[in-house]
C-alpha cells in the first residue's frame, strides 16, 4: 500500500508511532514495533526471555520497546467511545453500538517524550488488569533504552572480595585511616580500570543487552581521601549546622563519564546508565559534558510534589526546575524519575495531582530543560491513582493538548450524571494539597491539609452523587459509586483519627477508628485488588517501626495508637501529667536561650507567645521565608507549667513523646533529663521514645517543663507535632 508506518529507534528523535488510515475499503492500524531489546533487568543485568505466566496473558516483557500497532488498536477504539480511566472492568468505558462507520480517516500520531512510564509492583490478582491498563494508555516499559542505575550496583564490579587485597578501591574514613567498605574510592585509577574491563566483557557476552548502570549504596556515602574531596568541590555537607546531604556528584559523575567513553568505540549504541538520586542529584561542581552515551534518571526522593513545578515562589519548585536546566545543559539523555506523592504518604489516602501533572509536563516540554521522558516511581492508592496515571500517560504523549477538557470528560464517563459533584468532592482535596503552605514531604502533615472540618465539609457532595445516580442500570457507574463512597468514607475516618482523637490523647478511640479503616480497605480489595500491592495492604504480615512506629498502613497505626493506650490505661502504665495544649513559645534567632538560662524554673515566660502542642510551627505561622514556604529554621524554645497529684510515686514517672522535629533538649523544675538526637524527617522509627525521669525530678503540685528544639528540616513540621504526656510505669 505504500504506506508511511514509522520504524527504527534513536535517542536523538522519537520514531515511536503509528497511523490509523483507510485505503480504500481497507483500515489499516499500524505502527512502529521496533525500538529497543527488552531483554534486560533492572541495572542492565541479562535475563532469560520467558513466556507468560498462567493467567496472565499480558506481560510487560513481550516483544520490543514500542508497541505501535497496539497503540493504534487503542487509539481506534477510543474514536469509538472506549476509555480506560482504571485497571480491570471498574476503570473500563465501552459504548454499545449495533453499528460501526468509519469515514476517510488519515491519522498519524507520534509522542512527544520519548520515555513514558511508571514503576510499580502489581498483586498477582491483578497483574493481568494492570498490564492492560499501562498498554492501553501507552506506556512504555521501565527498561526501554536503559532504565536507571541500580543502588549498590557498582558493588557487583568492585566486589567485597577485593576488599582485603586492595583497600584502597573503597572510601578513605575521615580520620584519614580507616576504609569504609561500603564506600567506593570513585577516583581511584585502577577503580575506573576494573569498570571498563567488567562491562566490555558483560556487553560482549550480551549483546542484546541495551544499557548497564552503576551506582553507589542508597544512602548519602562519601570517601574522605584528597582526591574525591577535591573533585566533590569539597562540599562534603550541605545544609544546617553541618547536616544535610553530602555532595559525592563530582567523584561518582566524572568516573561515569570516563566509563562510558572508553567503551563508546566499540558499543556505540549502548547506555552506561547514572543514578541521578540522593547526594548526587547536583550537577559536579566542576563544568564538563557528559559522554553521550551516558544515560540518568533524575530522582529527587528529598523533594515534595504536592507543588506544580512552574510555582513562580515555592523554593523547591524552584530547585526543581533549575536542577533541569543543569542537567539538560550537562547530559544528553536523562529521564526524570519522580517520587509520586503517595509513595511517601500512602495509607491509600487518594492525592489528586490531575492538575500538577499538566501544569508539570507542558512545562518540562519546554526545549530548554526537556528530559528524554518522565517515568514515575509509586505505589497504588486507591482510585485516584489510576486517573493520575490516566492523565500523566495522555499529557506526555500529547503535552499541548488540553488537560481540563481531558479531565472534565474523564470525570463524564466515569460518574455521568453525578460528575459535576464527583468533580468537586476531588477538586477540593487536590487544591487543599496544591494551596498548602508547607512542601509536606510524609505522611505527619496530612491531619492539616485533609483536616476534619473540610472533609466532612465535603460529605456532602458524595451523598449528592449517589441520589443523582441512585436508579442508574451501569454496572460500571455502580462499582465505581460504591468505590467513591468507599474512598470517602475512609479518608473521613482518617481525618478524624488523626485530627480529633489522636490530637485529643483519644488513642483507644483512635485505635477504634484505624480498625474501621482496615475494614473499607478490605472492602476496596474485594472491589478491585488492581488499587493495592498485597503487601502494602497486608501490613499485620510486617513489623511496624518499633511499638510506637507504624508504618504506611492503618493497621501500624492502630498498633501505635494501641500500645500508647498501654502507657495510659493501667495496662502498661497509668496517666500522671497531660500536658495543657496551650504552651508558652520563643524563637531563639541569636542562641541566648542557654546562655540566658531559659530552663530556669523561675524564669517569667508570661511575655512569651502562645503556641498549640501538639502542631507543627509552620501551621501556626512560622517561618524563614513564607512567601518561599520555607519552614523556620532555627532554635526555639517551649515551656509550660503543670501539676502532678500528690498520689503518683515520683520515682516510678516516665516522659512519652510523641514527636519533636529535629532535635530537642528537655529540662524539668530546672533539670536536664533527656536528649533527642537529631533525625532527618524519613525517621519515623524515631519519632515517639520514652525516657525514664531522675528520681527526685518531679515535686507534688507545680512543676515546669522546657524544651529547647532546633528545627532544620526544610520540610517542615519543624517543633513538638505530637502529644507528649507522663505516666507511672507499672
Amino acid at each position: 500500500m505504500k504506506l508511511n508506518i514509522p520504524s527504527g529507534q534513536s535517542y536523538e528523535e522519537i520514531k515511536e508511532g503509528f497511523i490509523i488510515k483507510t485505503v480504500g475499503k481497507d483500515l489499516v492500524l499500524a505502527g512502529n514495533d521496533d525500538g529497543w531489546e527488552l531483554a534486560t533487568g533492572r541495572g542492565g543485568r541479562p535475563r532469560k526471555k520467558s513466556a507468560p505466566a498462567p493467567g496472565r496473558p499480558w506481560d510487560l516483557d513481550f516483544g520490543k520497546a514500542y508497541k505501535g500497532t497496539l497503540f493504534a488498536v487503542y487509539a481506534f477504539l477510543e474514536q469509538l467511545g472506549c476509555r480506560w480511566y482504571m485497571p480491570g472492568k471498574i476503570g473500563e468505558v465501552v459504548p454499545s453500538n449495533a453499528n460501526i462507520t468509519i469515514g476517510e480517516l488519515d491519522i498519524f500520531e507520534r509522542p512527544g517524550f520519548l520515555m513514558r512510564g511508571y514503576w510499580l509492583t502489581p498483586d498477582k490478582n491483578a497483574a493481568n488488569d494492570l498490564d492492560a491498563f499501562f498498554h492501553r494508555n501507552r506506556f512504555l516499559e521501565f527498561s526501554a533504552g536503559f532504565s536507571n542505575a541500580e543502588d549498590s550496583s557498582i558493588h557487583r564490579f568492585i566486589t567485597n572480595s577485593m576488599f582485603k587485597t586492595h583497600p584502597e578501591y573503597f572510601g578513605l574514613l575521615p580520620d584519614g585511616k580507616g576504609r569504609d567498605i561500603k564506600v567506593i574510592c570513585m577516583t581511584h585509577p585502577e577503580v575506573e580500570e576494573i569498570l571498563v574491563k567488567k562491562i566490555r566483557e558483560l556487553f560482549r557476552k550480551n549483546p542484546d543487552i541495551t544499557y548497564v548502570g552503576f551506582a553507589p549504596h542508597d544512602g548519602m556515602f562519601i570517601c574522605y581521601c584528597k582526591n574525591c574531596l577535591a573533585a566533590n568541590g569539597n562540599i562534603r555537607k550541605e545544609g544546617i549546622a553541618g547536616r544535610g546531604k553530602p555532595s559525592v556528584s563530582g567523584s561518582y559523575y566524572r568516573l561515569i563519564s570516563n566509563v562510558a567513553a572508553r567503551l563508546k568505540p566499540e558499543f556505540p549504541d549502548k547506555i552506561v546508565s547514572a543514578s541521578i538520586y540522593c547526594g548526587r542529584i547536583y550537577t559536579p561542581p566542576t563544568e564538563f559534558k557528559f559522554a553521550d552515551n551516558v544515560g540518568g534518571h533524575l530522582a529527587l526522593l528529598e523533594y515534595s510534589l504536592v507543588k506544580p513545578i512552574d510555582h513562580p515562589d515555592n523554593w523547591q519548585s524552584q530547585q526543581i526546575a533549575a536542577m533541569f536546566k543543569a542537567w539538560k545543559r550537562r547530559m544528553d539523555k536523562f529521564i526524570y524519575r519522580p517520587y509520586y506523592p503517595n509513595f511517601m504518604f500512602n495509607l491509600t489516602l487518594p492525592i489528586p495531582q490531575m492538575h500538577n501533572i499538566i501544569r508539570d509536563v507542558k512545562f518540562l516540554a519546554h526545549p530548554e530543560r526537556k528530559p528524554l521522558g518522565m517515568r514515575w516511581e509509586c505505589r497504588q492508592v486507591w482510585n485516584l491513582h489510576f486517573l493520575n496515571i490516566y492523565m500523566l500517560g495522555r499529557m506526555l504523549w500529547n503535552p499541548d493538548g488540553d488537560g481540563e477538557k481531558l479531565l472534565d470528560e474523564a470525570y463524564s464517563k466515569l460518574y455521568g450524571p453525578a460528575a459535576v459533584p464527583v468533580k468537586k468532592f476531588y477538586t477540593a482535596l487536590e487544591d487543599a494539597v496544591r494551596s498548602f503552605t508547607v512542601n509536606t514531604h510524609e505522611e505527619e502533615l496530612i491531619p492539616e491539609f485533609y483536616n476534619y472540618k473540610l472533609i466532612s465539609s465535603l460529605m456532602p457532595l458524595i451523598d449528592e452523587a449517589e441520589k443523582l445516580t441512585a436508579n442508574t442500570t451501569d454496572e460500571g457507574l455502580k462499582l465505581r459509586m460504591k468505590m467513591l463512597r468507599i474512598t470517602a468514607d475512609h479518608i473521613h475516618t482518617y481525618s478524624r483519627m488523626r485530627g480529633v482523637c489522636e490530637l485529643n490523647c483519644d488513642y483507644a478511640g483512635a485505635a477504634k477508628l484505624a480498625e474501621k479503616m482496615q475494614k473499607l480497605e478490605a472492602e476496596m480489595m474485594k472491589l478491585n485488588p488492581s488499587h493495592f500491592k498485597a503487601s502494602d495492604y497486608r501490613m499485620d504480615k510486617r513489623p511496624i517501626y518499633g511499638k510506637f512506629g507504624a508504618n504506611r498502613s492503618s493497621y501500624g497505626k492502630m498498633m501505635q495508637y494501641r500500645n500508647t493506650d498501654a502507657l495510659r490505661n493501667g495496662t502498661e502504665g497509668t496517666l500522671a501529667v497531660d500536658f495543657p495544649r496551650i504552651w508558652k513559645f520563643k524563637t531563639d534567632e541569636l542562641s541566648l536561650g542557654i546562655m540566658d538560662e531559659w530552663f530556669r524554673k523561675d524564669l517569667d515566660i508570661s511575655k512569651w507567645s502562645d503556641i498549640q502542642v501538639p502542631r507543627a510551627i509552620e501551621m501556626q505561622g512560622y517561618f524563614s521565608s513564607k512567601k518561599h514556604m520555607v519552614p523556620y529554621i532555627g532554635e526555639m524554645y517551649y515551656a509550660t507549667d503543670f501539676e502532678l497529684d500528690g498520689k503518683f510515686d515520683p520515682d516510678k514517672l516516665a516522659l512519652y513523646v510523641g514527636g519533636i522535629n529535629n532535635e530537642a533538649w528537655i529540662w524539668i523544675n530546672g533539670q536536664i533529663v533527656a536528649h533527642q538526637p537529631f533525625h532527618s524527617w524519613w525517621a519515623r522509627y524515631d519519632y515517639t521514645w520514652l525516657k525514664d525521669l531522675p528520681a527526685g525530678v518531679l515535686k507534688p503540685g507545680k512543676n515546669r517543663i522546657v524544651i529547647r528544639v532546633q528545627a532544620l528540616d526544610k520540610s517542615g513540621f519543624g517543633g513538638i507535632f505530637r502529644n507528649m504526656f507522663i505516666y507511672q510505669k507499672r
